[in-house]
């Protein structure tokens, strides 16, 4: 499953997270990427709806507001950049293996900037409508995040990155993919080497 779908399971529950999951399907199928991100951005609308939390309300600013628009320009690269810096200055409340729990103020940040990543890997593995410039600055902001102080940050990155498809061929992105197998967290490194071999098992089954 990809990682935006397991991000909504934590405050949508199986059984809705299920009847969306299979909308997406359809809508991938039959009408191309406005349907797809729009099913996204209901079941993020559905989880405020049914949890109002500082989760939920990041969830669906960012997968429900942000990530349908008809086109992504530098208006929405500012935005998701602003999000995803604000989560990056938490690094304490970002580590993964954090034996204190953290505040709702700072869960909903770093939720946000989450989210963010989810949302650019979302746009990318869609193929939906990114101005030119705003492309080239996304491929930076998910590089730089898989290097981020915030470990959190970094776990997220590994996964946007591996469902974008952008690390399927050679390139920056591949190569700092390959490089999260040795990060400092372990977390960080088993899920870049998981999810590295879920990529090249993908590229082989399409004969890529």
């Amino acid at each position: 499953m990809p990682y935006r779908w397991r991000l909504i399971a934590g405050v949508l529950g199986v059984g809705l997270l299920t009847w969306l999951v299979l909308g997406f399907v359809h809508s991938r199928i039959n009408s191309g990427w406005q349907s797809e991100l729009q099913s996204i951005a209901d079941g993020a609308r559905a989880a405020k709806l049914k949890n109002p939390s500082a989760y939920s309300i990041s969830l669906s600013l960012v997968m429900g507001e942000i990530l349908p628009r008809p086109r992504w320009t530098r208006a929405e690269v500012d935005q998701l950049t602003e999000l995803i810096q604000k989560a990056t200055a938490l690094p304490d409340a970002g580590r993964l293996d954090n034996p204190t729990p953290i505040s709702e103020t700072d869960a909903g940040i770093l939720s946000a900037g989450r989210f963010a990543l989810t949302a650019i890997s979302t746009r990318f593995s869609a193929d939906a409508p990114i101005d030119p410039d705003a492309r080239a600055a996304l491929l930076i902001i998910l590089e730089n995040a898989l290097r981020s102080g915030t470990p959190r940050i970094r776990h997220t990155a590994v996964a946007s990155v591996a469902d974008s498809g952008l690390a399927e061929a050679s390139g920056p992105l591949r190569a700092a993919l390959e490089a999260a197998q040795d990060d400092p967290d372990p977390q960080v490194a088993s899920n870049a080497k998981r999810q590295l071999e879920a990529v090249d098992k993908n590229r082989r089954r399409a004969g890529r």
